[in-house]
């Protein structure tokens, strides 16, 4: 389930506490790595241990590597 920018109205807490893992996903870059660790932490604060928050993975996409369409 893809649950949408963090923080913003209708994001899904109780789906990501009831997920079996969560997965955040941000680009490669350092000021977006800045906020994914600044969400990773309070993720990880607001769900401690609860669903898919005790097994939290990143995802970095590279922002300069454009894979072709077919």
């Amino acid at each position: 389930v893809d649950a949408g920018r963090l923080g913003l109205a209708g994001w899904p807490p109780p789906l990501i506490a009831a997920s079996d893992l969560t997965l955040l996903i941000t680009r490669s870059s350092w000021p977006a790595r800045a906020g994914a660790t600044s969400w990773a932490k309070t993720l990880r604060t607001q769900f401690a241990g609860v669903g898919g928050l005790s097994r939290l993975g990143v995802l970095l996409v590279d922002e300069e590597r454009r894979w072709p369409m077919p």
